[in-house]
Parts: structure tokens; sequence; C-alpha cells
């Protein structure tokens, strides 16, 4: 399977031009996490066919004064899941990552999200610089991501990034 295929398909969508928004935070609360973002989000699901089973991936994609906000999750089949360490998924989150964008990574490091391992990286590229939290709870991988195309950077970016919330009847990933 294709590593960015999947968990990074949003990003070549997300890249192209979605109209400015105005810079008022919402609170995204959807049944499974809330999320802080600068504004009202574009929302996108699909279900892509893979040999290892069907994986279903939602996002919610924002361009605000020129820099991409993006969350998504995937869940992946069960069988799939269980075939490879947890770590191999936020390997290939990144890797697909710093393809998508050809960059070079920045920096590195390991984070926990109410008791899930993740990491978090940044990534410079010609197309701005990112930086994006990955983190695989159960059979879904979380995604938050963050294009800064303007000079001074994105201005919400760290709010952004530290507002995942998971909810507790759904934070096992099933």
């Amino acid at each position: 399977m294709n590593r960015a295929l999947v968990c990074l398909g949003f990003l070549a969508t997300a890249l192209a031009a979605i109209p400015a928004a105005a810079a008022t935070p919402i609170k995204i609360k959807w049944d499974l996490f809330t999320v802080v973002m600068p504004d009202k989000p574009e929302t996108n699901s699909s279900v892509v066919a893979t040999p290892s089973g069907e994986v279903s991936v939602r996002s919610w994609t924002l361009a605000s004064e020129g820099d991409l906000y993006s969350m998504s999750i995937a869940d992946y089949p069960a069988k799939f899941v269980a075939s490879r360490p947890a770590a191999r998924f936020l390997e290939d989150g990144r890797r697909g990552f710093i393809d998508q964008l050809k960059g070079e990574l920045v920096s590195e490091k390991t984070i926990v999200i109410q008791g899930h391992s993740g990491t978090e990286f940044s990534i410079t590229s010609d197309n701005g610089d990112a930086k994006a939290r990955v983190v695989m709870v159960g059979r879904r991988v979380y995604t938050m991501f963050v294009l800064a195309r303007s000079s001074g950077g994105a201005a919400g970016a760290e709010n952004f990034l530290t507002s995942l919330r998971l909810k507790p009847a759904n934070a096992l990933g099933d």
C-alpha cells in the first residue's frame, strides 16, 4: 500500500485553492474528537479500497490568510493494523508528508495525546513550512497538519495543533 495514499491523500486536495477565511477560532465537535480551527473548514469523506480492505478517510481543511490547516482521520481494517507495528503508521505518515511536499525534515519528536503515542514533526519546502502531529488510536490514525505559506508563519498553528481532544467513548479507535 502506498504509504501516502490514504493517510495523506487529502493533502493534494487541501493544497488546491480554497477561499480564504476569517480568523475567528471555532471548535469542531465531532463524535470522535474536538479540535479548534481558525474558522469553519471544508469537510470531505471517502472510502479507499486497498488490498487489505476498505479505509475510511474523513478530513476537515481550511485555508486562512494563505495558510492551510487540516485535520483528518483514517480508519484502517483491523487485519491490516494487526499486521504492522503502530510506529510504522506514524513513520509512513511523516514520510508521506515529506514526499508530498518535496520537503526536508527539520525536526521530529515523540508526543503523547491522552495516553496515545504519536509524533510531531516539522518540514520545510518550497510550498512553505509545515508542522504536523500524527497519533494512532486503535485502528484509527489522527493527523493534524499546518502549512504556513505566509512570511510570519501560521498565526493559529500551535493553538490548532495542541487542541485535539479525543472523546472517551471513542478513544479506543474501534
